[in-house]
């Protein structure tokens, strides 16, 4: 009972929305309480309603209100994976965000370094792991190369929108933080290849070709069929 009563009360002053499960037991109970003995008090927890799983090792403190059990709304959830630098939003709800499309998805794809597994679902919301500080530049990278992996399978782009995105991000452009997460996250060449090409035609200086096979030809848009698209 003073186990039950000892778990409860920690994940009860726990700041944020979302608990992680395996990190709360390594900070809090790792030498004073067995792994099985944490997650079936969990279990029992769940069953009693104290507590709500909404995916494999993440629960949250249900709030009882007249209406009923509420749980994290979707964007208090989207917020605890990508605010202060855990993470960053791509796919249709960046797209739609930037004006590059009006269309929208009813799944948000999130990178985050806030989840122990490689890919978690909790509802319409997938998370992937990336381990890295999310600073500003490097989600402008980031983004980038996701628009560009993704270019030809975003229904109805505007292409004015398209090339007014890449015309800001050329002219920020940061080598040092490109090639950092072009590491980290690992696109394709033929992604690389289309970011080389963009920069290519706002004249902008780049080392990306040392990423690129000279023998390779990269079956990639060109620019100029884009701004004739554009206008």
């Amino acid at each position: 009972m003073k186990t039950v009563s000892q778990i409860g009360s920690t994940l009860q002053k726990q700041p944020e929305c979302l608990l992680m499960a395996s990190d709360i037991y390594k900070k809090s109970f790792n030498n004073t309480i067995s792994e099985e003995a944490y997650y079936q008090t969990l279990t029992r927890m769940c069953k009693q309603k104290e507590l709500i799983r909404l995916s494999k090792g993440i629960y949250c403190i249900p709030q009882k209100t007249r209406f009923g059990i509420v749980t994290p709304s979707e964007k208090e959830i989207i917020n605890y994976f990508v605010d202060n630098e855990n993470g960053v939003v791509l796919g249709y709800s960046l797209y739609n965000s930037i004006g590059l499309t009006t269309q929208v998805s009813k799944t948000v794809h999130i990178l985050s370094s806030r989840i122990a597994d490689k890919k978690r679902n909790l509802n319409n919301i997938y998370v992937e792991k990336l381990n890295m500080v999310f600073t500003a530049k490097r989600k402008s990278v980031i983004c980038m190369l996701d628009i560009l992996y993704n270019f030809k399978n975003i229904e109805d782009l505007n292409y004015k929108a398209f090339l007014i995105y890449c015309k800001q991000f050329a002219s920020e452009y940061n080598e040092f933080e490109t090639e950092y997460v072009i590491e980290k996250t690992g696109y394709p060449k033929w992604t690389i290849a289309f970011l080389a090409e963009v920069l290519n035609f706002f004249k902008v200086n780049h080392s990306l070709n040392q990423y690129l096979s000279p023998l390779s030809k990269y079956n990639i848009p060109n620019m100029e069929d884009i701004y004739e698209s554009a206008h």
